[in-house]
């Protein structure tokens, strides 16, 4: 009982300090020069997101990808971009089936265009540093560990969304991309502003694992929500924690989105696992006000509405 109770202590301590190697060190700020998403087909901002897909999971239960429902959907909807949020490869290894599945999404979409999120089982193996931020991958534009998007030209010619997109794969932030984010921040003259990133933030549940480790530590987590208030980001979205559709007001103007897993792990419904779920994003361009509707990968119907004010 004692060795239990002593292991708990730890885990708890190692969940409030930075134990990771400093991501970004030595590279050129990836928030600068935000890449064009393309325009809007109408008054609203729309994509497409999902996260934690894990193609090729071969244990832990009977998995579900719902790959046809996803395919059948985007074809209907011609979103402008999809938006992975980390965990879409089970083992790291981009194989055939992995760059074919971007090769597909891109084409169903509008802009064809694909935001990667770096998932902590993206950094399983090593080779990563083979694929990723490298210049020479035929998927450089896609496979990049941090970076900016707009979204739109508001009236001003700046534009209406900048998303930002921190690497948190390695479970912590690190001091040289906290610093890059602010430079870019300070600099940023968008209508409004979007953080994603693969891992929780805010939102470990009681019993989550990823409260005591997992998620974002103590120190790091209040350094992003004090830059998050300071440079007018409104919403997180996040990923990591399978079981998800966890909306946090973190203060008045300030909410955490964690988003359920794209696949389903039938076996074991009631731990740490998802029913399968898919999310559309869609911003009123005049009022701020951001709508993110939860689809039911199995059914593709709606299942929850959630609205954020971005201003």
């Amino acid at each position: 009982m004692r060795r239990i109770g002593g292991m708990l202590i730890l885990l708890l301590l190692l969940s409030s300090c930075t134990f990771y190697n400093d991501v970004l060190s030595g590279s050129d700020n990836p928030f600068l020069n935000p890449v064009d998403m393309g325009e809007p087909s109408g008054s609203t901002l729309d994509f497409f997101l999902f996260t934690d897909l894990h193609i090729n999971r071969t244990s832990g239960g009977e998995i579900s990808w719902y790959l046809d429902n996803y395919y059948d959907y985007l074809g209907q909807k011609n979103y402008p971009f999809v938006i992975s949020m980390g965990d879409m490869s089970d083992s790291g290894v981009l194989d055939s089936e992995i760059l074919t599945f971007i090769d597909d999404t891109k084409a169903l979409t509008a802009n064809d265009r694909f935001i990667y999120v770096m998932g902590n089982h993206e950094r399983h193996l090593p080779e990563y540093v083979a694929y990723w931020d490298n210049p020479d991958n035929p998927y450089a534009d896609v496979l990049t560990t941090a970076g900016a998007y707009s979204f739109g030209t508001a009236d001003d010619g700046n534009p209406i969304l900048t998303i930002y997109k921190l690497d948190s794969s390695t479970r912590t932030v690190g001091k040289t991309q906290f610093a890059y984010l602010e430079e870019a921040l300070k600099q940023d003259k968008s209508k409004y502003r979007l953080l994603i990133t693969h891992v929780n933030i805010t939102s470990g549940r009681v019993a989550d694992v990823s409260s005591v480790i997992f998620g974002f530590n103590t120190a790091e987590r209040n350094r992003l929500l004090r830059i998050m208030d300071e440079y007018g980001i409104h919403l997180a979205m996040t990923g990591h924690y399978h079981k998800g559709n966890i909306v946090t007001r973190v203060s008045d103007t300030i909410s955490d989105f964690n988003l359920a897993a794209a696949h389903r792990n039938a076996t074991k419904p009631f731990e740490f696992e998802s029913k399968g779920y898919w999310y559309e994003f869609s911003l009123d361009s005049s009022s701020g006000i951001a709508t993110v509707t939860t689809i039911e990968a199995e059914t593709m119907k709606p299942a929850a509405t959630h609205t954020f004010d971005l201003n």
